[in-house]
């Protein structure tokens, strides 16, 4: 919503149907991180609105993107045929905001977060590694809950939903490559939340 080029909001309250003042509200955008014009106008609507990003491994982000897309037959290209466009369009012309197929722009998230730290203050920002979410389901959530000032929820046992499979495991030789293609981006990421990024160099 706050991505577009024309705001309507009637349109979005309209999702957003009154249920009382202890009912909390959220709307789940992956777009929005990468967008700069977004953060200014989310301030702009709530400057007290909390936001929380999840974090996977560039590589792995960049190599399940595309899988989802090519199996879906809205990418014909192979995976190293599509990073190798990408690269040269993000050398010669930057990183580009908008575009399904940029399975690497999406990942160079050190400039996503300093959008979001220069529009909000750290206490209401919340950032999650995928790969902890994915082993410690349970103790991110309550993570989550003492962010949002929620009572703690009895949670089940997670189960996976959302998988696609993968025809072939990355290889090696283009994982190396992207590994280096995102060091410096991880050394920043590192530097802006205090994170250990090391499962994201391996």
């Amino acid at each position: 919503f706050f991505g577009k080029e024309r705001i309507d909001y009637n349109a979005f309250h309209k999702a957003f149907p009154y249920r009382g003042e202890m009912q909390l509200y959220g709307d789940v955008t992956p777009n929005y991180i990468r967008l700069q014009r977004v953060a200014p106008r989310i301030r702009a609507y709530n400057p007290a609105m909390k936001l929380i990003a999840i974090l996977r491994h560039p590589v792995d982000r960049a190599y399940s993107g595309w899988n989802m897309r090519y199996q879906k037959g809205n990418e014909k290209r192979s995976f190293k045929k599509a990073i190798d466009e990408e690269i040269k369009r993000i050398q010669s012309a930057g990183v580009l905001q908008y575009g399904s197929d940029a399975y690497l722009a999406r990942g160079l998230y050190a400039q996503q977060i300093e959008s979001l730290l220069s529009n909000f203050p750290k206490e209401q920002l919340l950032f999650i590694q995928y790969e902890e979410f994915n082993t410690d389901n349970v103790g991110v959530l309550r993570k989550v809950e003492h962010f949002l000032g929620l009572n703690p929820h009895p949670w089940k046992e997670p189960h996976r939903a959302n998988v696609i499979r993968y025809n072939e495991a990355l290889d090696c030789e283009t994982r190396d490559r992207l590994k280096v293609f995102f060091q410096e981006d991880i050394a920043r990421v590192e530097e802006l939340l205090d994170w250990n990024c090391s499962r994201w160099n391996v």
